[in-house]
């Protein structure tokens, strides 16, 4: 809108009063529009500080671009000209305390590019007229409108930080509420671990037939992979476990999720597979995606105790905006490969769909999940770079990894 008003705005200036640099006001901002917003589009979600500097300087100079044409309005002599760059140069002193900018470059930069506009206009006007009194007045309700403003922009970037900072806290109080869950549940399963371990190994002391001591070796041998399971599955969901990227194409990580798959999948169930027509690649640990797709095909497969059928489907998705998560970040536009896992159960409950991406939250029986199946999913679909989805209904659930495409 602003881009267009201006255009439109220098039509109708040039058609007033023939200034030829009214279109030169139109180059000036929309070269200046064009750079900063390219700047932007090329930076990583990250920023460093330096693109944060650059990014205000820019700012600060589409502001000039856009501030000195109604400042020249202002000082002419015309009664039409002089309103409309007094409205003009009101919308941006408006518009600069709804950003209400918190960076200490662009708090000040504006402050300063303002008071620049602001003291060549009265320094302009005052000699126009003779009366010390017209003078004063003159100083004074510059000086005055620079004091609004500067004191509009502190109130609002304090706001601004003071909101940011409880925010921050609320969510320091929810990863505390957090790391309790997780100490519980790991100090949970590491208890049966090792309770199962050290029990096997105190029968290896009292029997002596070869076949118990074999049978308790190996019980004991279950428990501590199942718990270097669990550490694993911890370390992927914190992303603190390193992936080995490697160019993967989806129609391979399908074969592969079926074969390692077929036998956890009963014969009441059947397995739909659907490859997408467009073929793209993306960079992922093949290791690590293969294990949270197949904890995806373990719930599916829990979800159909009564059979029914398991689709295993992949396609390119381009995003046009960004897409909402299970987790409740967004994905930003954009093309991926999206890998489904849908079943024809019974769907989640609208009471537990909240829940189930937290850590150790099952509702499978005791012995039969760690609830970190989920949450694994989640860990390794953020450290690629994409997201995960959850779509459920009556008719079943389909949960989705997305990845940038290569």
């Amino acid at each position: 809108m602003r881009i267009l008003g201006v255009i439109v705005g220098s039509g109708i200036l040039y058609g007033y009063t023939g200034w030829k640099i009214a279109w030169a006001w139109t180059a000036g901002f929309l070269v200046a529009q064009a750079t900063y917003y390219f700047f932007l589009k090329t930076r990583i979600p990250r920023a460093t500080q330096g693109d944060e500097t650059v990014s205000g300087l820019l700012f600060l100079i589409l502001m000039a671009s856009f501030l000195w044409m109604p400042a020249l309005m202002i000082c002419e002599n015309d009664r039409a000209l002089s309103i409309c760059g007094a409205a003009l140069v009101g919308c941006i002193l408006v518009f600069l305390v709804r950003r209400s900018d918190s960076a200490p470059i662009m708090v000040y930069g504006e402050v300063v590019v303002v008071a620049i506009v602001i003291s060549v206009v009265f320094l302009r006007l005052i000699p126009q007229f003779t009366d010390p009194f017209a003078k004063v007045g003159l100083l004074a309700s510059g000086a005055a409108l620079l004091y609004y403003f500067v004191e509009a922009a502190r109130l609002s970037r304090q706001l601004r930080v003071e909101a940011a900072e409880a925010n921050l806290r609320s969510l320091q109080s929810e990863k505390l509420a957090a790391i309790g869950r997780l100490a519980g549940g790991v100090a949970h399963d590491f208890n049966n671990n090792l309770t199962a371990i050290l029990g096997h190994l105190e029968l290896l002391e009292l029997v002596e037939d070869p076949g118990e001591r074999s049978a308790s070796i190996n019980e004991a041998s279950v428990a501590a992979k199942q718990a270097a399971r669990t550490v694993k599955q911890l370390l992927t969901f914190a992303r603190k476990d390193r992936l080995s990227l490697t160019h993967q194409e989806s129609a391979e990580i399908l074969d592969g999720l079926v074969t390692l798959t077929r036998r956890l999948i009963p014969t009441s169930i059947s397995i739909k597979v659907e490859q997408g027509s467009d073929k793209q690649g993306f960079m992922a640990d093949r290791a690590q995606l293969l294990s949270a797709l197949i904890n995806l095909v373990v719930n599916a497969v829990d979800a159909m105790q009564g059979g029914g059928e398991l689709t295993l489907s992949t396609e390119v998705v381009r995003l046009t905006k960004a897409l909402d998560l299970a987790d409740g970040s967004r994905l930003a536009a954009d093309t991926y490969v999206q890998i489904k896992v849908q079943d024809e159960g019974g769907g989640i409950p609208n009471d537990i769909l909240p829940k189930v991406l937290e850590p150790f939250f099952t509702t499978k029986p005791v012995g039969k999940g760690t609830g970190l199946g989920l949450p694994m999913a989640l860990g390794v679909s953020k450290e690629l770079g994409g997201g995960l989805t959850i779509a459920t209904s009556e008719k079943g659930t389909s949960v989705s990894i997305l990845l940038p495409a290569a």
